[in-house]
């Protein structure tokens, strides 16, 4: 059977919360896992948060069960109105999107991105908002064009 609650506990390092059912005198649930789309191989991890409204799917004896997920409500809205939209907004204002209609990723991030790849390569015109920093040497295969305002530290050949 299908039972809506509210998450009152969490257990990050299990993946298990207890619901508190808004339909039966407030009755805790046992500890229930959280429904993940991967757990061998491949990892995905996410725990809702305390207070947040869930769906449950339990036995008929309402002990052993799953949270299939949270849903959204009057209280707590979609944070976007876009079917072609995927889109996680983080707690912080972090905002991971992708629009498929028309092939953008957006990552807007409230701090520092890290990317650490053995090699990254990118194909794309890329343009550059900010400043510049290499650590480490720099080779250039074709034009390089230049506005130069400034000092020069070292040498520059042409």
């Amino acid at each position: 059977m299908i039972r809506f609650g509210i998450i009152s506990a969490t257990d990050p390092s299990t993946g298990r919360v207890r619901v508190q059912y808004n339909d039966a005198d407030g009755i805790v649930t046992y500890w229930l896992p959280v429904l993940q789309s991967k757990t061998l191989k491949d990892k995905h991890y996410y725990m809702p948060d305390i207070n947040e409204q869930v769906a449950c799917m339990m036995d008929e004896h309402g002990e052993e069960g799953i949270v299939l997920g949270a849903i959204y409500s009057d209280a707590d809205t979609t944070p976007i109105s876009n079917q072609d939209k995927y889109h996680i907004t983080f707690n912080d204002g972090t905002v991971l999107e992708y629009d498929r209609a028309n092939h953008i990723l957006t990552a807007n991030v409230q701090g520092v991105a890290n990317i650490t790849a053995q090699t990254a390569n990118i194909t794309a015109e890329i343009n550059i908002n900010g400043n510049v920093n290499v650590s480490g040497s720099m080779t250039v295969s074709g034009t390089v064009t230049s506005t130069f305002v400034g000092t020069v530290h070292g040498s520059c050949t042409s």
